[in-house]
């Protein structure tokens, strides 16, 4: 063989491997931990992260503030109904109202304030006794001051009454006597003495009768 024809082999070996070399190069460079191309596919992602967790949030908001206007709408429609049914002196349909806002309001569903709570366990009781059930009105009673102070003293005559009604006697003594202290506090021209809730209390020691 002559020694051109070797070059030429020589030339064409190296021209091949250089070639093959490059290509190497080309395809290891995608791979490189400093290329661009991995960086935009993690930015990419970021972003569909970021735009799925807002429209996440946004949907959960909407919900809530929907939720949040529905009760808004049953808790007046309630106090609406109440009204109309305490003006009819519809006992059931008051108790059926104010178990409702109740319910709702001790669940967090409803925003009346504590005061109106107390109110509507006090027409809850007044319900309760109309309808001869002594024992649910004196629950409903008690609950009205844990709600507003201003409720007391009308809580406890309204305990005493159905109490008295339901049998209750000797038991009723302590109420008697907070009713005494609180008539003395905060005594009321139009409401009942102190003094006669003192006669009540000896009537009831000496096992007779009392006027309510």
């Amino acid at each position: 063989m002559s020694t051109s024809k070797i070059k030429e082999q020589t030339d064409s070996k190296e021209t091949a491997g250089a070639a093959e070399s490059a290509r190497g190069l080309t395809v290891s460079r995608s791979f490189i931990p400093g290329s661009r191309k991995p960086l935009v596919v993690i930015v990419c992602l970021l972003i569909a992260l970021i735009v799925c967790g807002g429209v996440s949030w946004w949907l959960y908001s909407r919900r809530g503030a929907d939720a949040a206007d529905a009760n808004s709408t049953t808790q007046a429609a309630l106090q609406k109904e109440l009204a109309l049914d305490l003006a009819h002196m519809a006992n059931q349909s008051v108790l059926n109202d104010t178990t409702k806002l109740i319910n709702g309001k001790l669940a967090g569903k409803y925003t009346f304030s504590d005061k109106l709570l107390a109110q509507y366990y006090m027409y809850a009781g007044a319900a309760y006794t109309n309808l001869k059930e002594y024992d649910k009105a004196v629950t409903a009673y008690k609950a009205a001051p844990k709600y507003s102070g201003t409720e007391t003293q009308a809580a406890l005559e309204g305990q005493l009454y159905a109490g008295y009604r339901s049998g209750e006697r000797k038991q009723l003594i302590p109420i008697l006597e907070q009713l005494v202290t609180l008539s003395k506090q905060h005594p009321d021209p139009f409401g009942t003495s102190s003094g006669h809730y003192e006669k009540d209390i000896q009537a009831l020691q000496n096992n007779q009768e009392i006027s309510l």
